[in-house]
C-alpha cells in the first residue's frame, strides 16, 4: 500500500541466465542488481499458446492460463478480466505498460486498455525507433526512453503501477 510498483518482464529469458557470466563478465548484471534489490519471482513458469508472450502477459495480469488454441490477445481480448491493473485502481493507482515493440503486435494496444492499464506506451507512438534490435526498440534505448516518462508519471500520480515488457533477447 503506498508503495510504487514496477513489473520488468523479461521476456525470453530464463533464469540461469542471471548466473551466467561470460569470458570473465557478468551477461545480465543490471538484471541481476535489481533482483536482488527488490521482489524476484524465480519460480514463475509461464504457460503458453500460440501467443507465447501475450500469453506470459496473460497469465501475469490474471493469474488464469491461456487459451488451449488461439491467443488470447486476439480471441478473448475483450473478456472481463480480474487483473493487477484493475485491482490496483481500486486502490487509486495509475497504471501503464510499456513495449518496444509496435503497438499492435499480438493486438496488445487493445489487450492491455481492456485490463485496465491507463496507458500503453509503445514503439509506434512513443519511442525512438532509431536503435532497434529485432523485432523493434533495443532494450538499452527502451529503458533509457522509459525513464523520462516514468519520472514524468511519477509527478502527475501519488501511486503508480507499470509493467515494462523487454524485447531484445528474442
Amino acid at each position: 500500500k503506498g508503495k510504487n510498483i514496477l513489473t520488468i518482464h523479461a521476456e525470453s529469458i530464463q533464469q540461469y541466465v542471471l548466473d551466467m557470466s561470460f569470458n570473465g563478465k557478468e551477461v545480465a548484471p543490471n538484471l541481476k542488481r535489481l533482483s536482488s534489490e527488490g521482489l524476484y519471482f524465480s519460480n514463475f513458469h509461464s504457460e503458453e499458446s500460440v501467443g507465447t508472450s501475450s500469453d506470459t502477459e496473460f497469465t501475469l495480469n490474471t493469474s488464469l492460463m491461456p487459451a488451449s488454441s488461439g491467443t488470447v490477445f486476439v480471441s478473448y481480448f475483450d473478456r472481463d478480466y480480474l487483473t493487477i491493473p484493475k485491482l490496483l485502481a481500486e486502490k487509486e493507482y495509475y497504471s501503464f505498460s510499456m513495449h518496444g515493440n509496435n503497438c499492435d503486435f499480438w493486438n496488445r494496444q487493445a489487450a492491455h486498455k481492456s485490463f485496465g492499464y491507463n496507458k500503453f506506451y509503445c514503439s509506434t507512438n512513443d519511442f525512438d525507433t532509431s536503435k532497434t534490435i529485432g523485432l523493434g526498440v533495443s532494450d538499452k534505448s527502451f529503458f533509457k526512453q522509459a525513464v523520462p516518462k516514468i519520472e514524468a508519471i511519477s509527478k502527475t500520480n501519488k501511486n503508480f503501477y507499470g509493467t515494462l515488457i523487454m524485447l531484445t533477447n528474442h
